[in-house]
């Protein structure tokens, strides 16, 4: 790709050159060490949604625990959704579930972010993290697991209920409406129906929107997945860029004049620090 003549010279392709040195590809295999847990940010759910999988699977398969697949109920003004449309329904993509999955993995040991307000006063909320201790599940005929419950470790909440470990929290499945055109028969169409499922969704990655608020020790982030003002959030969620490592090579206009002000203070920081050693250099070789 040709770099936009705007861009070709000064500051902004200075600041794409030295983020570009931390793509993860580039980075030694100490530093990679640092980022083995770091939550991924990306800009939409098609992408979050494939690496959340990725992880999934290699994260279970590192506790040695089975993935199981929690399947949704769903009814249609209250009714049961007849069996030939419950498949249609399971299989609507994230972008349309309002995160309310039709198959929700979940192993015991996984990460999993909240998607409701559960105990305020705990501060148990839409976007709290922790990890699933276990699942209680009711089971059908043709061996699909439904949840009832989910007991998830949420560090620092300070809940602490008869029977459970501290900070463990009981998480039961909520109902969600959700816009979608379903055809029922011919001449007979609905635009939406009531999911029951637990507000849960896999917590290795999420999206920009999901990441505002957050202060994160580390982060690796998807810089060409973003758009608009989601470069500056993904980029200021770290302190410093020795905290940022980026997914993949990404165009130079992703950060024009979007960096966040502590992000370009350090970037300016090692720009000097680079002129000053590279003067050093010349001054020794003369």
């Amino acid at each position: 790709m040709a770099i936009p003549q705007t861009l070709a010279s000064g500051r902004v392709c200075d600041d794409w050159h030295y983020l570009l040195d931390r793509v993860i590809d580039k980075l030694d295999l100490e530093t990679l060490r640092l980022f083995k847990d770091a939550p991924i940010i990306v800009g939409n759910k098609v992408t979050r949604d494939m690496l959340n999988a990725k992880r999934i699977k290699s994260h279970a398969a590192d506790l040695q625990q089975k993935v199981e697949l929690y399947y949704s109920a769903d009814t249609i003004k209250r009714a049961s959704v007849p069996a030939g449309i419950r498949k249609v329904l399971w299989d609507i993509p994230s972008s349309d579930n309002n995160e309310s999955f039709g198959r929700l993995p979940l192993f015991a040991g996984m990460k999993v972010m909240v998607t409701e307000n559960i105990a305020f006063s705990f501060g148990v909320v839409n976007g709290s993290e922790g990890v699933v201790r276990s699942i209680r599940y009711n089971e059908d005929s043709c061996g699909r697991k439904t949840a009832v419950v989910a007991y998830v470790h949420i560090p620092g909440c300070k809940m602490h209920l008869p029977g459970l470990d501290p900070d463990v929290v009981p998480i039961f499945p909520v109902s969600t409406r959700i816009e979608y055109d379903i055809q029922l028969t011919a001449g007979h169409a609905v635009t939406g129906f009531t999911r029951k499922q637990l507000p849960l969704v896999p917590g290795y990655v999420y999206t920009d929107f999901k990441s505002q608020g957050r202060t994160l020790e580390r982060a690796i982030v998807d810089l060409y997945t973003a758009r608009g003002q989601g470069i500056y959030v993904m980029l200021s969620r770290v302190k410093s860029l020795s905290g940022l490592a980026i997914l993949r090579w990404f165009p130079p206009n992703k950060v024009f004049s979007r960096l966040p002000e502590e992000l370009r203070d350090e970037l300016d920081r090692i720009r000097i620090l680079t002129d000053v050693n590279n003067s050093q250099m010349d001054i020794q070789q003369d």
